[in-house]
């Protein structure tokens, strides 16, 4: 997407004997904005960024401008909860023991001796 912002010869732009300085100068911009940058995750998002300022663009575009035009990541799936423990299953059944005398009418599962 680089190499279309250069062949637009945009106003502010690197000369195509520069570009590769103007990369690096950008690389370094964008890694100082501390977001832990991940190919997977990040390429698309980044290639998003591009095209959604293409359309607009008069001038060659800032790190600043990139960034506000980047979308947010897609979150992460959450892991699955672990498995109940053998303590959780008898307190799950402890619960569920007092709720059923609770409906039975049992006057102890109310506190009630």
């Amino acid at each position: 997407m680089i190499a279309k912002c250069i062949a637009l010869r945009l106003p502010g732009g690197p000369s195509r004997e520069s570009a590769p300085d103007m990369v690096a100068v950008w690389c370094e911009a964008l890694m100082a904005a501390r977001i832990d940058w991940d190919r997977e995750r990040d390429g698309q998002r980044l290639q998003q960024a591009w095209k959604s300022m293409l359309p607009t663009l008069e001038r060659w575009p800032t790190p600043g401008e990139f960034m506000r035009h980047l979308p947010a990541r897609a979150p992460q799936a959450a892991l699955p909860p672990p498995p109940p423990t053998a303590e959780d299953k008898e307190r799950a059944r402890a619960i569920l023991a007092g709720i059923a005398r609770m409906l039975r009418g049992d006057k102890d599962a109310r506190g009630k001796t």
